[in-house]
């Protein structure tokens, strides 16, 4: 789903104050003052939140364009995952299905009644990344609207 914010200010004047509220990664190291980080690259723009270490956690990535008014600024984008998200969920279904194999098996054969409850904390590693992700999608998500919607007075967010 894609966001749209509408700003007063123009495109320049946009990603500066950007630029101000989430330094690139370079500059960020060096101040803990920033809770948000960003790469920009001419109209393109990529925001996250750096508060604590989530590799599922959701990054906006996004455009800055021309409003259909002829006033003021629209950024259009959507929140997607990290890159490294899918190969840790790989991983970590990979890895929770290779220790749960065998003892798949047993439960199979005997019936749960028996059975170490232990055999079932492979499962954990399944369940995590999907934890993961929610809290970066219920946390992240809704601190980095604000902070854009803040730095680029902007009163509404479109769903487009």
């Amino acid at each position: 789903m894609n966001l749209s914010f509408h700003s007063p200010h123009n495109q320049a004047a946009c990603i500066e104050k950007l630029k101000k509220a989430a330094p690139q990664p370079e500059t960020v190291l060096l101040s803990f003052r920033n809770r948000f980080a960003g790469s920009y690259d001419g109209a393109e723009v990529r925001l996250w939140f750096r508060g604590y270490r989530n590799a599922f956690a959701p990054v906006f990535s996004g455009s800055f364009s021309r409003a259909e008014t002829g006033r003021g600024t629209r950024l259009t984008g959507e929140f997607k995952p990290r890159p490294m998200a899918g190969l840790l969920t790989v991983v970590f279904i990979g890895l929770a299905v290779y220790l749960f194999w065998g003892d798949l098996a047993q439960v199979v054969q005997s019936g749960l009644s028996g059975v170490d409850p232990q055999i079932f904390t492979p499962l954990f590693l399944i369940v995590l990344p999907g934890f993961a992700w929610l809290i970066g999608r219920l946390i992240d998500q809704r601190l980095i609207n604000a902070m854009i919607m803040k730095e680029l007075s902007v009163s509404q967010v479109e769903k487009v």
